[in-house]
């Protein structure tokens, strides 16, 4: 099995194992959420499909916590706002955004995905269902 189907596998059997209990998913911004504009985020645009994945997971009762660096590392104080206004502007649905994200070019954790794969593909795993919007 091929890494893709070993993290398929991975995400419905811990969506399986917490069916009945609400989860808590910490979602990076940059990246996954959007394109990766580096400095330059607030020129980002949103990844749809990734949006409506994390928006549907809200409705379903999870708490969604956005994780980011956003101006940390520019010590830029006015990013938090931006940030939180461009979420609105996309329509992302979220309960908190933490921006105690550590600065790292490589992160290794038992509770990660890959983003790279489709979210609607992730979502249908999880679920054991098709995507409809």
């Amino acid at each position: 099995m091929n890494l893709r189907g070993r993290i398929v596998v991975l995400i419905k059997g811990l969506y399986k194992e917490k069916k009945e209990k609400k989860m808590i998913i910490a979602v990076d911004l940059d990246g996954v959420l959007c394109k990766d504009m580096h400095a330059n985020f607030r020129e980002a645009k949103p990844i749809q499909e990734a949006v409506d994945v994390v928006n549907r997971l809200y409705d379903e009762g999870h708490t969604i916590m956005i994780w980011s660096a956003r101006g940390r590392k520019e010590n830029d104080d006015k990013a938090i706002d931006d940030t939180i206004k461009q979420l609105a502007e996309w329509g992302v649905k979220y309960h908190e955004i933490n921006r105690n994200k550590p600065f790292y070019d490589l992160a290794i954790d038992d509770k990660a995905f890959q983003s790279m794969l489709s979210f609607k593909k992730a979502y249908e795993k999880m679920r054991g269902e098709q995507w409809e919007k």
